[in-house]
C-alpha cells in the first residue's frame, strides 16, 4: 500500500510540474517563473512555432555553460536559416559541429551547413560540405540526400559527368532522375535524357506538365535530336518566368540554324536578353549580333558586340563575342583593329585554330580591300600564319609583298622553299633565283638555282635560266636560253645587250641576231651592244648601221633627245663610233655635238676637229 501511495504522489508531481511548464510558455502567460525552464528550449519553442526573430532574442541574452555550446550554436544556426541570414548560419552551424559528440545531431549540423552553401550559392563549398559528411558519416541516414546534394552542386559547377555518379547513388526517386536527365543533356546525350524525361512525364504527368523547368528541357533534348515540332510544342507552353527566356533562346536558335529565318530568330533573341541571368542574355546578344550581321546591319551587330564584352570577362562567351567582333569590323576594312583583336585570341588554347582561320580571311580581304595597307597589316599581324598547312596562302601573299616589301616577300619565299609542299618549293626557289639574279647576288642565286628545277623551255623559265646563266659568267648558255624564247620582250633585248659585250659574234651570229629581234621595239642600247659587236668583228658598214639605228631610237634627230633608256655617256659613244668609221668632214656636227658635252668624249671631239681642220688647211694650201 504505502509503495502504490508513493507511486501515485509521484505521478501527480510530473503532471503537475508539466501542466506549470506548459503554462509558464504560453503566450500572454504571467512567466512568473522564468528560471523554472532552460533558455534553449525556450528558444526552441519559439523556433518550433515559426518566430526565429523571437528565439535569436532570447539566444543573444543568454550566455551558455560549456555543456550546452553545440546544442546553444545549432539552435542558433537554425534560426538565423530560418530568418534567411543564410551567411551568418554558417558560423554556428560550424560551431555546433565542432562541439556536437558523435551522433545524429552532429550528422545534422554538418549537413545543414552543406545545405546552406548550396542555398547561398556557394557550389564549391556545398560540394565539399557534402564529400566531408558522406566520408564521415557514410551510413547515415541522410547520405541519400547527401549525393542529391552533391550531385546538384556539382551540375550547377557543371562538372556534369561527375554528378552523374552521385545522382545514381541518390536513389532513384523523381529528383534524382530528374537531375539525371538534366546532366545528361547537358553532356549532350540528349538521347537517354529523352528517354528519362519522356518517362517521368509518363509516370507523373502533373508534376511534369507544373514545372517549367522539366518541359523547357524536354524541349531542348528534342531540338537537340531533330525533333524540331515536339521541341517547338514543348518550348512554346514555356511563357512565364526564367525558362521562358531559355525556351525563346532555343526557339531562336531553330529558326536561325534550321529555318534561316533571320528576322523570327532575332525577336526571339531579343526577348530572351530580358532574362536575369547574365549568360544567358549576353549569349541572347550574340546571337542576335550573328542575325544582324547576317541581314546586314553592321553597325547594330558591333554595338550588341560591345555590350557583351563590356560585361564578360575571361569566359568562353567573351572570346566568341571577340571573334564574331573581328568578323564584324573587316567589312568596315578596319583591318589593323580586327587583327589586334585576333592576336589576343590566338593566346587562347580552344580559339587559337579559328582566330587563325579567321586571320587569314582577314588577310585576304584585305589584299583586295586596302592593298596599300596590306604590308602594314601583314607586318603587324601575320608571321603567327606562317604554318605549313597554310603555304598556299602564305604563297599568295609573298606574291603580294613583292612591290610592297620585298624583304618581307623573300622571306616568305625563303620559309615556302625550305618547308612547303614540293610544287610550291619549286615556285618559291624560282621566285628566289629571279629576285638575287636582279640583285645580283650569286651566291644565293646559285643556292636555289638547283632547288628550282629549271627544265622547261617556256619563255618565263628560258628567261630566268638566261639571266641566272649570265650572272654566273656561263655566257654561251645564257645566249643559248635568251636567244631560244619565242616572244622576245623589251627586257629581254635589254638583257642581251648585257650580254653582248661577252660574247665573240660574227655576221653570221650577227644575222641571226638581227633577224630574231625582227620589228620588236627594239631599246637603243641594244644596238650600241649590236654595233660594238660588229665592230669588234670587223664588220664596221653593220655596226655603223647600228649605232645609226641607236642614234635615231634614242631620237637624237633634229631635237637631240635622249631615249631614257640610253644613257648620255651611251649616247656620246655612239656619235663617237660614227664619226670614227665615217671619218669625213660632213659629220663635223657630229663632233661639235660632242666637244659641247664636255668630258673625255668632249676633249677627244676637240682634238678630231682640231685635226680635220689642219687637213682641211692643207688641201685649200695645194
Amino acid at each position: 500500500m504505502h509503495f502504490y501511495v508513493t507511486k501515485l504522489s509521484f505521478a501527480f508531481i510530473f503532471f503537475a510540474f508539466f501542466v506549470f511548464a506548459v503554462f509558464i510558455t504560453a503566450p500572454g502567460s504571467l512567466g512568473a517563473v522564468p528560471l523554472q525552464i532552460s533558455s534553449l528550449d525556450r528558444a526552441q519553442v519559439q523556433l518550433n512555432r515559426g518566430r526565429p526573430e523571437a528565439a535569436i532574442e532570447i539566444l543573444n541574452q543568454y550566455f551558455p555553460p560549456k555543456n550546452e555550446f553545440a546544442n546553444y550554436n545549432f539552435i542558433y544556426a537554425q534560426a538565423l536559416r530560418a530568418e534567411k541570414k543564410l551567411y551568418r548560419s554558417l558560423e554556428y552551424f560550424s560551431l555546433a559541429y565542432l562541439y556536437f559528440s558523435p551522433g545524429k545531431q552532429k550528422e545534422l549540423a554538418l549537413f545543414d551547413k552543406a545545405q546552406v552553401y548550396e542555398e547561398l550559392g556557394f557550389y564549391e563549398e556545398a560540394a565539399s560540405v557534402y564529400r566531408l559528411f558522406l566520408k564521415a558519416f557514410s551510413k547515415s541516414e541522410f547520405s541519400g540526400q547527401a549525393h542529391l546534394g552533391l550531385a546538384n552542386a556539382l551540375f550547377r559547377t557543371r562538372r556534369y559527368n561527375e554528378a552523374l555518379v552521385d545522382y545514381e547513388k541518390a536513389g532513384g526517386g523523381p529528383d534524382a532522375l530528374y537531375g539525371t536527365a538534366e546532366a545528361l543533356l547537358a553532356t549532350g546525350d540528349a538521347a537517354k535524357a529523352y528517354e528519362i524525361f519522356s518517362s517521368l512525364a509518363r509516370s507523373n504527368p502533373r508534376r511534369f506538365a507544373e514545372s517549367p523547368l522539366a518541359r523547357y528541357s524536354m524541349g531542348e533534348a528534342c531540338r537537340l535530336l531533330g525533333k524540331s515540332d515536339e521541341a517547338k510544342v514543348q518550348l512554346g507552353t514555356v511563357t512565364a518566368g526564367e525558362y521562358s527566356y531559355k525556351a525563346y533562346f532555343s526557339l531562336g536558335l531553330m529558326a536561325m540554324q534550321e529555318e534561316k529565318n533571320l528576322p523570327v530568330a532575332a525577336s526571339m533573341f531579343q526577348m530572351a536578353s530580358g532574362s536575369a541571368e547574365s549568360e544567358l542574355r549576353n549569349n541572347a546578344f550574340l546571337n542576335l549580333a550573328q542575325c544582324e550581321l547576317q541581314l546586314g546591319r553592321t553597325d547594330e551587330a558591333i554595338g550588341l558586340l560591345q555590350d557583351v564584352i563590356h560585361n564578360e570577362f575571361h569566359t568562353d562567351l567573351r572570346s566568341r563575342s571577340l571573334l564574331l567582333m573581328a568578323s564584324a569590323i573587316c567589312t568596315k576594312n578596319r583591318f589593323m583593329e580586327a587583327s589586334a583583336i585576333l592576336k589576343t585570341l590566338l593566346l587562347k588554347k580552344d580559339y587559337a585554330v579559328e582566330a587563325m582561320n579567321e586571320l587569314q580571311k582577314l588577310m585576304e580581304l584585305a589584299m583586295v580591300r586596302d592593298p596599300a595597307g596590306f604590308a602594314g597589316i601583314w607586318k603587324f599581324a601575320g608571321e603567327t600564319l606562317i604554318q605549313p598547312g597554310r603555304a598556299p596562302f602564305i604563297f599568295k601573299v609573298a606574291g603580294e609583298l613583292e612591290h610592297a616589301d620585298i624583304d618581307q616577300s623573300v622571306i616568305l619565299y625563303s620559309w615556302i622553299a625550305r618547308s612547303g609542299p614540293p610544287e610550291l618549293k619549286k615556285e618559291a626557289a624560282r621566285k628566289l633565283v629571279a629576285y638575287y639574279v636582279a640583285t645580283g647576288n650569286r651566291a644565293e642565286a646559285e643556292n636555289y638555282f638547283k632547288p628550282a628545277a629549271l627544265a622547261g623551255h617556256d619563255d618565263p623559265t628560258l628567261r630566268l635560266k638566261a639571266g641566272f646563266f649570265l650572272l654566273v659568267e656561263n655566257y654561251g648558255a645564257a645566249e643559248k636560253a635568251l636567244l631560244s624564247i619565242k616572244d622576245l620582250s623589251t627586257e629581254d633585248l635589254l638583257l642581251l645587250s648585257k650580254l653582248m659585250p661577252h660574247i665573240k659574234w660574227n655576221a653570221r651570229s650577227l644575222a641571226f641576231v638581227e633577224k630574231r629581234i625582227g620589228d620588236s621595239n627594239v631599246p637603243a642600247v641594244l644596238y650600241v651592244s649590236l654595233g660594238d659587236a660588229a665592230y669588234a668583228g670587223n664588220s664596221k658598214v653593220k655596226a655603223l648601221e647600228f649605232y645609226r639605228l641607236a642614234y635615231s631610237e634614242a631620237g637624237a634627230g633634229a631635237k637631240q633627245k635622249a631615249d631614257p633608256g640610253l644613257s648620255e655617256a651611251d649616247l656620246k659613244w655612239t656619235l663617237y663610233r660614227m664619226q670614227s668609221i665615217e671619218g669625213d668632214p660632213k659629220n663635223k656636227s657630229t663632233l661639235d655635238s660632242l666637244q659641247n658635252g664636255g668630258g673625255l668624249m668632249g676633249r677627244y671631239a676637240t682634238a678630231r676637229l682640231q685635226e680635220m681642220n689642219v687637213l682641211v688647211s692643207g688641201l685649200n694650201q695645194k
